[in-house]
């Protein structure tokens, strides 16, 4: 059977892509906002801006970059890296119809090639250097050649690029970024932890988790931090995603039993730290939800939302904990 070549796309395969809503539960900090400014102002005067987001996992860098196309009101494609093996990939398929095959084109060509749109390359460092030697052109604001289409792919303007990376010894399956991709990035931003009062407040308002459950998630939360950062107790930290997961949970389990949240902590948390032979993590974090949550049941045989009547005086005895 005879081939040919022949490329396929979707004329209006652009519209796939969509401005992001601007979500009002995500906390700007000033970091953030100055940013925003920033990248408008660059555009504005017609110089390519590119972003590296670093920070630990679960603590924003992907909502960050949603966000900053929301405020910009800039269309949206999000790239999961880890998933690109080789460079051909980035740029479209080859598959079979009709006897023929074709060439199927990403969405990756027809954003850079529209213009005015935001590119996450999320997981950046989880991809092979070749795939990421590919982008230098990409990010310098110029063209490719890609060999499958027998053409140049030209970047169109006010195209952003923002690279999200979690580095460091604890995350496996890595890659060091390349000097040459690195310098691409006209800025490192370090997204980390909200603080105490804005993650308090963050699981509040998303979770539906009442206020003094929300203060103790994110007081044994921070402990946890501050021991791993120093290297004590614990070999991993507690991300906010994971805090947000965790604030789910003890809602439902007080909408069906009040009283009864502290016990689904025990898969959302406790369960991601080790047991060791002497109970290890596991028994130090165990300690830490008791100290928060030991007399919880007893405390509120009610809803978390039926508690807050008497929020002042449970958050003055929170205090005196850890």
């Amino acid at each position: 059977m005879t081939f040919t070549t022949e490329t396929k796309i979707s004329i209006n395969a652009i519209d796939q892509l969509s401005i992001p809503a601007i979500d009002d539960h995500f906390m700007a900090t000033d970091e953030f906002s100055n940013w925003v400014l920033m990248t408008q102002a660059l555009l504005d005067n017609k110089c390519q801006t590119n972003t590296l987001l670093v920070g630990p996992a679960g603590c924003g860098k992907t909502k960050s970059a949603e966000q900053l196309a929301a405020r910009l009101k800039m269309r949206y494609l999000h790239l999961n890296m880890a998933t690109i093996r080789e460079a051909s990939m980035l740029f479209g398929t080859k598959e079979v119809e009709g006897g023929k095959t074709y060439f199927r084109e990403t969405l990756f060509i027809k954003a850079i090639e529209a213009g005015g749109c935001v590119i996450l390359l999320d997981e950046i460092n989880r991809t092979v250097p070749a795939a990421t030697n590919t982008l230098l052109s990409c990010m310098d604001g110029s063209s490719v050649w890609v060999d499958d289409l027998q053409r140049q792919v030209t970047v169109a303007p006010n195209v952003v690029f923002i690279g999200a990376a979690n580095i460091g010894a604890s995350y496996s399956g890595t890659f060091k970024l390349d000097r040459a991709i690195d310098n691409r990035f006209h800025r490192r931003i370090e997204v980390s932890y909200l603080s105490v009062e804005d993650e308090t407040n963050l699981l509040e308002t998303v979770t539906g988790v009442g206020r003094i459950a929300a203060s103790r998630l994110v007081k044994i939360a921070d402990h946890v931090r501050q021991e791993f950062n120093q290297g004590k107790s614990f070999s991993e930290d507690i991300s906010t995603r994971v805090l947000l997961s965790a604030a789910r949970d003890f809602a439902a389990m007080e909408s069906i039993r009040p009283g009864s949240g502290p016990e689904s902590l025990k898969a959302t948390i406790g369960n991601r730290f080790s047991a060791g032979a002497s109970g290890g993590e596991r028994s130090s974090l165990a300690m830490l939800i008791d100290g928060q949550f030991a007399s919880w049941a007893e405390d509120n045989g009610v809803s978390d939302a039926s508690a807050k009547g008497s929020e002042a005086e449970q958050e003055e005895d929170d205090s005196k904990n850890l």
